[in-house]
């Protein structure tokens, strides 16, 4: 990483990354020479190798949660909408109900059980490989999963519908595809009609993604906005303006 950061920086040390705005398949922008949205979360060095310059700082504005967001939206499910707005984290209200208990996120092994295993079947990922990648026999898994679409039948619904409409469109010769809520059309492959959903939602997370850029930039923002990564964007702002810019 550092390498490739060294490379890609000119002479005055500032990196100039290319960002392609369609750049995947699910239209999600992408940045590459250097890759600045593959660095490694738990390595402080490689991250914090960038830093603001004088008199300027680094802010961050992140759409947290999006993907599940939109998949309650999507789902129509009031579980998953209550639980957003509940006072405590999404994914502690979620795992205290498909436990029926109270439970510590930081020491409930359960608990990142339950997140993961949401996230994986965002994905597509079944039990048996949701239960490889914790390492936990498929059992736990099966049962977290069935807690979960009991507590919130919106979301296997809503999985179940997507893949029969992909089914359906296969079989009137429209070919295999889903739309974003945007309107953009995302082919998807026959054999393979499981990752409809997510392509769904990355799409439409992307759409809503580069509607907030443009809106930062309509609201006089556009140029200390620097990088794009998944759905936070990176600024670089003047050190008194700061805190103010990061409210608005």
């Amino acid at each position: 990483y550092l390498n490739n950061f060294d490379e890609f920086s000119d002479d005055e040390d500032l990196v100039h990354a290319d960002t392609w705005v369609c750049g995947t398949r699910t239209a999600r922008m992408s940045v590459t020479d250097p890759a600045l949205q593959t660095l490694p979360k738990s390595d402080k060095v490689v991250r914090n190798a960038f830093i603001p310059r004088e008199l300027r700082r680094l802010i961050s504005m992140d759409a947290d949660q999006i993907e599940l967001r939109l998949m309650s939206f999507f789902a129509d499910d009031p579980g998953l909408r209550a639980a957003f707005a509940a006072e405590q984290s999404f994914f502690v209200t979620v795992a205290e109900q498909v436990l029926g208990e109270t439970i510590d996120k930081e020491v409930d092994p359960r608990y990142k059980m339950i997140k993961s295993s949401i996230y994986a079947r965002l994905y597509g990922a079944g039990d048996a490989k949701i239960a490889r990648t914790a390492g936990v026999p498929v059992e736990v898994i099966t049962e977290l999963n069935r807690g979960f679409d009991e507590s919130y039948p919106g979301f296997t619904r809503y999985m179940g519908e997507t893949a029969r409409l992909i089914q359906q469109r296969i079989g009137d010769g429209e070919g295999a595809y889903v739309m974003s809520e945007g309107g953009r059309k995302l082919p998807v492959e026959e054999l393979k009609p499981y990752v409809g959903l997510n392509y769904q939602i990355q799409c439409t997370a992307a759409e809503i993604f580069k509607r907030a850029l443009i809106d930062l930039d309509a609201a006089g923002l556009g140029d200390y906005l620097l990088l794009p990564v998944h759905d936070e964007i990176i600024a670089d702002v003047p050190a008194d303006q700061a805190e103010d810019i990061g409210k608005a």
